[in-house]
């Protein structure tokens, strides 16, 4: 077989399994986790026998992983001395992550194809998330014995929210009536932050005249019907998350360089041992993970980050665009925005794909220029 279908075909097998890859006695997300980091190294460990089909360079994304990989030498002792050298093990584990993140980056800008036949893994992930929903919806679910939310194959209906908004202008460029999988399973999840980031997407989307224009407008109209409907419920999001912003915030400013280390969170922010400490147990996370990761590894890191898309943007600007160029771009930016209101970078199940559409929109938009 030519190694290059070899290449084709594995990166299709991680962006199909990567979101609903389990082991019924395993957690979710370790199982989840280890599939993302063995997969990045399959398909590193595949592309080594390829010539690369571009080049790659980012200042950036360099200075990024710089930044994520010193933060482990400092100082990660939570209050017990004794746990020094577990933690910075802890500290390791987790840039592994990170590590691999921008390794999986990097071979699917190098190495990647044709990038609409990557895109099929998504819709039959979609396919197999909306068929679930539906049976949980009606107590019939197949799959887990004990869900207390419509979640799909993912770990809660949060990520089902979030992968069904970040695969929607997919789904809508392969075959607009494949949208409504994504659209079912979005609003099956009442996950407000995904709903949210849709409608801003849809709206980017309409900026560009000729992208099928009433379908556009039909789903931002849905997206935003749904929005006015379940009014009383988003406002109650938006009552208490606030005040985990601003806890994280203010601890996040007590070491604004290079934060208070990875895992931090729990014991520096939520304080989980305090009796009736704010968001003890149902606030693990800041539901939001620009402030997460600068409570964890300072702002710096993420003012690189965002140096990165800014710079990405000049390039999306200055290339021509087409109706894969535009729906790709669609999906990142609805990730951008969900990602102000969610967590969403730390679950592999989502972070995978989402990871994979950025190096496939870069790519289309070098590729584009170089014409």
């Amino acid at each position: 077989m030519d190694r290059q279908k070899v290449f084709n075909l594995a990166l299709k097998i991680f962006l199909f399994l990567s979101p609903i890859f389990f082991f019924k006695q395993f957690q979710l997300s370790l199982a989840r986790g280890l599939f993302f980091i063995l997969g990045t190294f399959v398909l590193f460990g595949i592309s080594l026998s390829l010539e690369p089909k571009r080049k790659f360079s980012n200042i950036w994304l360099s200075l990024f992983l710089l930044l994520a990989l010193i933060r482990i030498f400092f100082n990660n002792d939570f209050g017990n001395p004794q746990a020094e050298w577990f933690n910075f093990w802890m500290s390791c584990a987790n840039f592994i992550y990170v590590f691999c993140g921008v390794l999986l980056f990097y071979v699917v800008y190098c190495y990647a194809d044709e990038s609409k036949e990557y895109l099929k893994s998504i819709v039959w992930v979609c396919a197999i998330n909306s068929l679930l929903t539906f049976a949980q919806i009606f107590k019939g679910d197949f799959m887990w014995q004990h869900t207390l939310s419509i979640c799909g194959f993912m770990e809660n209906s949060s990520q089902l929210g979030q992968y069904s908004a970040m695969s929607l202008p997919i789904l809508s460029y392969i075959n607009p009536f494949l949208a409504g999988l994504a659209l079912f399973t979005l609003i099956a999840s009442r996950s407000v932050s995904p709903i949210l980031a849709s409608v801003v997407g849809v709206a980017f989307l309409g900026s560009f005249k000729g992208i099928r224009v009433r379908i556009k407008a039909g789903i931002g109209i849905l997206l935003v019907l749904i929005g006015l409907l379940n009014f009383g419920y988003i406002s109650r999001k938006f009552q208490c998350r606030p005040v985990m912003w601003q806890k994280t915030l203010k601890v996040a400013l007590q070491k604004p360089y290079l934060g208070w280390g990875y895992g931090s969170f729990k014991e520096k922010v939520t304080k989980v041992k305090a009796i009736g400490s704010l968001g003890g147990m149902e606030y693990s996370r800041p539901h939001n993970d620009y402030l997460h990761t600068a409570q964890e590894l300072g702002f710096p890191i993420v003012i690189v980050a965002g140096l990165f898309f800014v710079g990405l943007y000049k390039k999306f600007k200055l290339a021509s665009k087409n109706e894969l160029t535009l729906c790709l771009a669609t999906s990142i930016i609805v990730v951008l925005v969900n990602m102000n209101g969610q967590t969403l970078i730390r679950y592999a199940s989502v972070a995978g794909t989402f990871i994979i559409l950025l190096a496939l929109f870069c790519k289309e938009v070098d590729d584009a220029r170089s014409i």
